[in-house]
């Protein structure tokens, strides 16, 4: 048992100190400042085993090393073609080159591997969004967000017609649609636009992953209360 704790202390301390080096390098970009590891996500990692938490370590690294060469090469965080392009070199991603002239600058990237599991997402988004990064790890991503269920539903049709269909690129049927956050005090309100979708391989025997692109900017005055007041209407009409 004391052997089992110190392995999950070790991975917790390799966690905490990528969280900490991103914590940085967002201050040095001028995006965020650095704030303690909440309580409540420090709780959340520890009922984690060993295993999880290292993996959730190494997406980490994974995500903060494309940003460092992208700080090293002097890159902006808005320019989300370059940004990807270093982000499937660092994962041994392969994509169609015709995806890079659909991005636009701004856009949100995010990458998924076979198992639907976020491996990458571009640091523009906590311009964005009011969480901070343990937020992120401590939540699946279909966990973060409050959205229309039947917009989840479409797209993650979208995305699954996508996966079975024979095309490397489409675009989200998804219409723009209000995104609330689940566990930030402020609970920020976004308006949100899927854009692409695009296969990534990373060999021949091995199942597609897939990048995504959208946009989200904050509706501002519209947040928890009125959010409040609309699942109120909706529960009284039914």
């Amino acid at each position: 048992m004391q052997i089992t704790e110190q392995s999950k202390l070790s991975a917790m301390t390799t966690l905490e100190h990528v969280i900490h080096e991103t914590q940085a390098f967002l201050d040095r970009q001028g995006i965020r400042k650095p704030t303690p590891i909440s309580p409540k996500n420090r709780r959340v990692f520890l009922s984690w085993t060993e295993e999880k938490i290292f993996a959730k370590a190494e997406i980490a690294r994974k995500m903060l090393d494309v940003h460092l060469q992208a700080e090293k090469e002097k890159i902006d965080l808005d320019d989300s073609t370059r940004l990807l392009e270093i982000a499937l070199k660092a994962l041994h991603f392969a994509i169609d080159p015709s995806f890079y002239s659909m991005i636009d600058r701004e856009d949100i990237l995010e990458v998924y591997d076979s198992n639907h599991v976020q491996v990458f997402r571009s640091f523009n988004f906590f311009r964005t969004c009011t969480y901070n990064l343990d937020d992120v790890l401590a939540h699946e991503w279909y966990e973060l967000y409050e959205r229309n269920e039947a917009v989840t539903n479409e797209m993650l049709n979208s995305i699954s017609n996508h996966l079975d269909g024979n095309v490397n690129i489409s675009s989200f049927s998804t219409p723009p649609h209000l995104l609330r956050e689940r566990f930030s005090n402020e609970q920020a309100t976004f308006m949100v636009r899927m854009k692409k979708l695009a296969t990534i391989f990373s060999g021949p025997e091995r199942k597609p992953a897939f990048a995504c692109t959208g946009t989200a900017k904050l509706v501002p005055g519209f947040g928890v209360d009125i959010m409040n007041r609309r699942s109120s209407r909706k529960a009284k009409q039914q």
